[in-house]
């Protein structure tokens, strides 16, 4: 039991603290699986993640039913999933709860119509950003250097 434990609290830790999903989880996880507690080897880790990334679902959960069946078995990935899983859905949790108690309140709603416009012009900034990269990029393949010449 003293391993299921050590399984759940090093995920948990590791959800609990990362913000940006897998991927900004994979160098919390090295250091956690393959440095401090040496569950397993680089080249374990590297082919745990390659799987990870093929395999439906999201990384972090399954990079810890590998690693969590590699320590101990079922009860090993039972343990490493809870302890990934877990930390999202208790800050999801809290804050549905706020939500749900504050969602009349008048300041409440201008934050969230506030935050909505906001996401609208970043999504629309994106799409310029996207739009003109690619433009760009067409009518560099088109001139070459010394077409440029003429126009400097």
């Amino acid at each position: 039991m003293k391993k299921e434990a050590e399984l759940f609290w090093s995920f948990f830790k590791i959800g609990a603290f990362t913000l940006g999903g897998g991927y900004a989880m994979i160098p919390l996880m090295q250091d956690e699986i393959v440095t401090k507690k040496k569950w397993l080897t680089d080249e374990e880790f590297l082919d745990a993640l390659a799987i990870a990334q093929s395999s439906p679902g999201v990384l972090a959960v399954n990079t810890s039913i590998m690693t969590g069946y590699r320590i101990s078995g079922r009860l090993g990935i039972a343990a490493a999933v809870l302890g990934a899983v877990l930390p999202s859905f208790l800050i999801i949790l809290c804050l549905s709860t706020v939500i749900i108690q504050y969602r009349e309140a008048k300041l409440f709603q201008q934050v969230l119509f506030r935050m909505k416009i906001r996401g609208y012009y970043l999504r629309r900034l994106h799409f310029l950003t996207v739009h003109l990269y690619q433009e760009q990029k067409k009518h560099r393949q088109i001139w070459s250097g010394e077409e440029w010449k003429h126009f400097v």
